[in-house]
């Protein structure tokens, strides 16, 4: 009997041994053995179809299908200036699946327009990679009396109040706002979704002026349904080469720089982000894609993961002062 007892015991430490040694084997929670992707990846695009945003994740998502053989979806979410979508995809589980086109007006300048923003553009994020400087312009609509720079604020400040700016963006609130203030203007704020309806807005004259994406207005300046008055960078756009940067008509000196870049939900895995980083990277060194984004308007601008960290930081210092500048306060 004794004997019995002894062999049963050895038997079951022996089958607690291999249970232990085969659990071993097996992958923790929320860690997955197999090589990213395996399956389809969502970019969320915080704003509508059409957008800057929109065209550059499109052209990004089709290269990143050829590499890695997987789909790569868009999924668009637009409103409240970006924080609906930004906020989805903050909440989202960090596997690499779920990624978002992000930039200045989600994750920069988001704190500084929004009183309560429901996520931390910095701890809520794995920052990936930084793909496209933004070039925008302020544009008005045809048939309005100006046709300049100079001629807008004459006209702006013989009738304060009557017009009024369309704004789809954080990028098109800050700039409007600095203009008002550094010539004192009065123009009314006529906030939207996304850049498309302002302009569709702007063409109908519903709204006069706006600052809007290059995707969005570069065709209608050059048909001239649109009139383009001035360009936010410090020097002139070779899409546009008529038309004068703010710096040197009536405001030198300044100068805003929007951007957009890839992000995932906080606490990434390591090994998604070197290689999602690494290929966006490849991508943006192909010629016929430099081609495509600068025929749309971005300027493709690859900064690597780490590098991209810091200027994510420094971005949020920037466009809180750019806001405070402008005399912007959170609603």
């Amino acid at each position: 009997m004794l004997k019995g007892l002894l062999t049963k015991l050895t038997t079951t430490r022996r089958g607690l041994c291999l249970l232990v040694g085969l659990a071993s084997l097996l992958p923790l929670p929320g860690h997955t053995q197999e090589a990213w992707p395996s399956r389809a990846v969502t970019i969320v695009v915080p704003f509508g179809a059409g957008t800057g945003m929109d065209v550059i994740a499109r052209i990004l998502a089709e290269e990143l299908r050829e590499l890695h053989g997987q789909p790569f979806v868009i999924d668009n979410r637009p409103g409240a200036s970006a924080v609906l979508g930004t906020s989805y995809a903050a909440k989202a589980v960090a596997d690499g699946y779920t990624l978002i086109m992000g930039g200045s007006t989600s994750h920069s300048a988001a704190k500084s327009l929004i009183a309560s923003v429901p996520y931390d553009p910095i701890k809520d994020f794995t920052p990936i990679a930084r793909v496209v400087a933004f070039p925008t312009v302020l544009v008005a609509n045809h048939q309005q009396p100006f046709k300049t720079m100079q001629e807008f604020a004459v006209y702006a400040k013989a009738n304060p109040g009557k017009l009024s700016y369309g704004s789809g963006n954080a990028t098109g609130q800050v700039v409007m706002e600095a203009i008002k203030k550094r010539l004192g203007l009065d123009i009314m704020r006529v906030p939207y979704k996304s850049n498309p309806s302002a302009v569709t807005d702007l063409i109908g004259n519903q709204v006069q002026v706006m600052v809007a994406d290059f995707p969005n207005s570069v065709s209608h300046i050059k048909n001239g349904t649109l009139v383009g008055l001035a360009v936010t960078s410090r020097d002139r756009n070779a899409l546009l080469p008529d038309v004068p940067s703010l710096h040197e008509t009536l405001m030198p000196g300044f100068e805003v720089q929007a951007w957009g870049g890839i992000y995932g939900p906080a606490n990434l895995p390591p090994s998604v982000v070197s290689t999602l980083s690494d290929s966006l990277g490849k991508i943006l060194a192909k010629p016929e894609v430099m081609s495509r984004l600068r025929a749309a308007g971005p300027e493709p601008f690859y900064t690597p993961a780490k590098e991209f960290e810091a200027y994510s930081a420094a971005e949020v210092d920037l466009w809180s002062r750019l806001a405070n500048d402008a005399g912007i306060k959170a609603q």
